[in-house]
């Protein structure tokens, strides 16, 4: 797997446990040429920990990368963004047919986003466990 098909986080190895397991603190991202820290990004630097598999051995204090594979940031905007908007807008067309008045189709367009709120949850958990599998821990620059 290459950095070209996977996002990636530096990070530093906090502990070492059994069966290749590692606690990881993620470090803030590097400032951009010619920002001079003045964007919103840098302003609240959010500093978390995870438990992940390591491919290699590493050692406390070690710098890592962390690398998720494109196709789950895809997925995940799908999901959290792409259904809600197709539900919507076919909820809509759905009530236009059904009553022809502008109030059908927004009460269609409604339930068809509220449908979206009810099936979303569940999918966005096993998204989240699926990635969490998918995370890879393999060493810094």
């Amino acid at each position: 797997m290459n950095s070209e098909e996977c996002m990636t986080a530096r990070a530093r190895v906090r502990a070492v446990h059994a069966g290749a397991l590692v606690d990881v603190e993620f470090l803030p991202a590097p400032r951009c040429r010619g920002c001079e820290g003045s964007c919103a990004w840098f302003r609240t630097p959010k500093v978390g920990e995870l438990r992940l598999r390591a491919t290699t051995p590493l050692t406390v204090g070690e710098t890592v990368l962390v690398s998720l594979p494109v196709r789950y940031i895809l997925l995940g905007a799908v999901l959290l963004h792409g259904l809600p908007w197709a539900m919507l807008v076919l909820g809509g067309l759905a009530g236009s047919l059904v009553g022809s008045s502008d109030l059908s189709c927004l009460i269609g367009a409604v339930i068809g986003f509220s449908g979206t709120l009810v099936v979303t949850p569940a999918w966005h958990r096993r998204l989240e466990m699926t990635t969490l599998d998918e995370l890879r821990v393999v060493p810094g620059p």
